[in-house]
């Protein structure tokens, strides 16, 4: 019997251990590694126990005692110190498995402050991704990062960094319908989802893949969506040489990088459009420019060389009936040019502005305006926020407009448009305006050319260059203002008893009435 259970029942015993370990790894997905740890432990726990069994059994004996069945005494100590060992090599296990999780996860996080700032940092668009990748597969619990875009109906990287970038070269993503559309990228960008292989030895989604994948000692993956709303950036792919390396923390710290990423994608997508309109508004302000200077040069110089002649042909010829017609042609000439000009140069937008009274200011236009008989009447003061030069030229283009369309005797009419009253924070109460008018008592203008008037070139005036209401706008706009036009006596002004005529509305203004 003795030589049954030393013969039989310990190897047994061990054996049927040596298979609970192999179980419990394979149950709990403890890392091969661990397996070693638990077998020392449980032959720790079987040489331990019996000892302390041998040795009780020697010192009972050596002091006359009979121990009855010694031997089945050892063996029966043995078994149980295997059982001992592998529970506490198990826990053992657990708890480096634990602190190693832990470790990474603190490495995970760390690594992904440094993307953060990455992220905040890069100007560019393959700059981002070319700095996630190099974050990723400098960090230890990774050993490899691609990103991709969509391109129809195939993803295509377009950075990586890590072991070997060779990888992408032998695999292929596609989004169409076929088993290359099943995988964790393919689903991460459809879904917008965050997909995570924690075995790819044995998923069965990444069967297209796992070759390769085990080839170059990738164990464990995770493919995160870049999107924000509908916009489909792309899909960043990070890699593990060790299986189950991506926790339910990692997940949730992976999926804000995701979003973070994005935002980061759309500021720089905002910017770059800002970039490109501004480089096309330097451009057109550019050829504005030598617009400009061809007008002022090239057109100016034979333009004065005319007049000089006309001059001349003046006081030598003795028919000079022709000659008001060629200095009318001269003189309309000039006022092309002075408005072509101005209507290049005002479209700029306006950086430094002054208070600036608006009675004043009109009252000073309308002086040098040629306005025949008609008639100014300012119903009230106020002051405006503007560029004093700029304002000037839309009371003399409006001023020149109303005369033009509403006869020499004319009544044009300025007045502010009065929103609410306000606290100036000084401990003082004004009235603040919304914007001011100019309007006149001639015909008015039909509601289906009120936006033509602004176009460049658009005129019904004989002598009219169909400048003068396009450069009101560009002043206007350059300001941050807006310009309608209504008949006048209607909308803001239906207290103001006119009726008739076309009213220019300027609104957006910031100013209040003058105390």
């Amino acid at each position: 019997m003795i030589g049954i259970l030393t013969g039989v029942a310990l190897p047994f015993g061990l054996s049927v251990s040596i298979l609970v370990v192999g179980w419990l790894l394979y149950v709990d997905r403890l890392p091969a590694e661990y397996a070693p740890r638990m077998v020392i432990w449980l032959v720790f726990g079987v040489v331990v126990t019996g000892g302390m069994a041998a040795l009780f059994v020697g010192y009972e004996r050596a002091h006359g005692a009979i121990v009855v069945h010694a031997t089945h005494v050892v063996v029966n100590s043995m078994s149980g110190g295997a059982a001992a060992g592998l529970l506490i090599g198990y826990y053992d296990g657990q708890r480096k498995r634990w602190l190693e999780q832990h470790r990474t996860s603190e490495q995970v996080v760390d690594t992904i402050r440094r993307v953060n700032q990455r992220v905040v940092e890069a100007e560019s668009r393959d700059e981002l991704f070319d700095a996630i990748c190099t974050e990723f597969a400098a960090s230890d619990p990774y050993v490899f990062a691609w990103v991709g875009t969509d391109h129809g109906e195939e993803i295509r990287p377009v950075a990586a960094a890590g072991v070997s970038e060779s990888y992408l070269d032998e695999i292929e993503i596609s989004l169409a319908d076929d088993d290359l559309a099943q995988g964790p990228t393919a689903t991460a960008v459809e879904t917008g989802e965050i997909q995570v292989v924690q075995y790819i030895r044995t998923d069965p989604e990444y069967e297209p893949w796992r070759k390769p994948a085990l080839e170059y000692g990738f164990r464990s993956s995770a493919a995160i969506p870049i999107h924000l709303a509908a916009t489909r950036y792309g899909v960043l792919n990070v890699y593990s040489d060790r299986p189950e390396a991506f926790t339910d923390r990692e997940e949730r710290v992976l999926e804000d990088l995701s979003d973070a990423v994005a935002h980061a994608l759309y500021r720089l997508d905002v910017e770059r459009r800002q970039r490109e309109q501004y480089e096309q508004l330097e451009r057109e302000n550019e050829r504005l420019d030598r617009f400009a200077s061809i007008v002022s040069h090239d057109l100016r110089n034979p333009l004065n060389v005319a007049e000089l002649h006309t001059d001349m042909l003046a006081d030598t010829c003795d028919d000079d009936s022709h000659l008001p017609k060629i200095e009318d042609a001269h003189e309309r000439m000039e006022e092309i040019i002075e408005d072509t000009l101005t209507l290049a140069r005002e479209g700029e937008a306006v950086t430094e502005t002054e208070p600036i009274h608006l009675a004043s200011l009109a009252e000073r236009c309308w002086a040098t305006v040629d306005t025949a008989d008609a008639t100014l009447s300012v119903t009230a003061d106020a002051v405006v926020e503007a560029d004093e030069e700029r304002l000037r030229h839309v009371f003399e283009n409006l001023f020149r407009n109303s005369v033009e369309h509403g006869g020499e005797t004319a009544t044009v009419t300025v007045g502010p448009l009065e929103a609410a009253s306000r606290s100036d924070g000084d401990g003082t109460d004004s009235t603040a305006i919304d914007g001011f008018y100019v309007e006149d008592d001639g015909p008015g203008i039909p509601p289906g050319e009120r936006e033509k008037v602004f176009e460049p070139g658009y005129s019904d005036a004989e002598d009219g260059t169909g400048l003068g209401l396009a450069i009101v706008r560009e002043i206007v706009d350059a300001h941050g203002w807006d310009v309608t036009i209504t008949e006048s006596g209607g909308s803001e002004a239906e207290q103001r008893a006119s009726s008739g005529g076309a009213q220019f509305e300027i609104t957006g203004v910031d100013g209040r009435l003058a105390t």
